[in-house]
């Protein structure tokens, strides 16, 4: 039986009738519908109507419309969601929302990876939801594949650096693989600290410098981290933990592992400039690029909380 207090947060923009935004749609609605499933959780289907859109008519013409456009939405679910009808600015509705009562466990948003001012979402509501919300972000990129399902038991790669952000995405992404009875891999992209040791050493002009050398220690470094993490975290959590170091750059390298497993997890911030900031080159390209799902843990998040 589904809990009462906790709740999926599923926020898509019904305004977007084009062939590409109705994909799109379906595929958020189904992981949504997935998650909710797995996760034994209610839905709340938010649907904003934007302060901008009042030039368009009555404001409650709108809302009606908008509620309309949310029902015919609806209709595909097997449990009909709770229908959560916002008038504002949409990032701050949904984050209200997540701040709210029931909590939100996590939301499930697309983007169709629009450039200029209409880049996300007619403007940047997943980016500023991402930048803001206390709980993990799912979001459904233009490269996704497939229908959005998840299966019963999602194979899940995190993306790790060995950073205390990366820990927090490292922790939910067990919680999620205990309870699914999933198979987790971490994934270390080397090109990341080959990058800044390079960039460290000509900065400096300390030449000449044994690249190969240092990249064979950096990999050896990662290894052993990475097999002590692996193990632990298997022998803690009874969950099978896979392992694997990639030499490219993050940026490359997450997209093309993603083809590997339903759910690609990922914290917001990373210990190099590369990472520094979350929508920076390597986190909005992956969300772009990614053909499943993409999960965002924000930094200090507590499980289940």
């Amino acid at each position: 039986m589904a809990k009462q207090n906790q709740r999926i947060l599923l926020a898509n923009n019904t305004k977007d009738t084009s062939t590409d935004g109705v994909k799109l749609m379906e595929r958020v609605e189904n992981c949504g519908e997935s998650l909710s499933k797995l996760l034994d959780l209610p839905i709340g289907y938010v649907a904003v109507t934007g302060i901008d859109e009042l030039d368009l008519g009555d404001p409650e013409e709108l809302i009606a419309k908008r509620r309309l456009e949310a029902e015919v939405r609806l209709a595909r679910f097997a449990i009909k969601p709770e229908l959560l009808i916002r008038f504002g600015s949409p990032e701050n509705e949904i984050l209200k929302l997540i701040r709210g009562r029931p909590k939100a466990e996590l939301v499930v948003m697309g983007t169709r990876g629009q450039t200029g001012l209409e880049h996300i979402w007619g403007g940047s509501v997943a980016e500023e939801v991402i930048r803001h919300s206390s709980r993990p972000v799912v979001v459904i990129g233009p490269r996704a594949g497939g229908t959005g399902q998840l299966p019963k038991k999602p194979s899940i790669i995190v993306a790790t650096d060995f950073g205390e952000p990366a820990q927090t995405a490292e922790k939910y992404a067990v919680h999620l693989a205990r309870r699914w009875g999933s198979e987790i891999k971490l994934l270390f992209c080397l090109g990341d600290e080959l990058r800044a040791v390079q960039e460290a050493v000509f900065n400096s002009g300390i030449v000449p410098y044994d690249f190969q050398t240092n990249e064979a220690e950096l990999r050896a470094e990662a290894e052993k981290n990475l097999a002590k993490k692996a193990a632990q975290l298997s022998k803690q959590n009874k969950i099978s933990v896979k392992t694997e170091i990639r030499r490219g750059l993050t940026v490359n390298e997450l997209p093309v592992a993603a083809k590997e497993c339903d759910l690609l997890v990922m914290g917001t911030r990373g210990r190099h400039h590369l990472l520094s900031a979350f929508f920076g080159s390597t986190a909005r390209a992956t969300l772009l690029s990614s053909p499943v799902p993409v999960m965002i843990v924000p930094p200090n998040m507590k499980t289940g909380a």
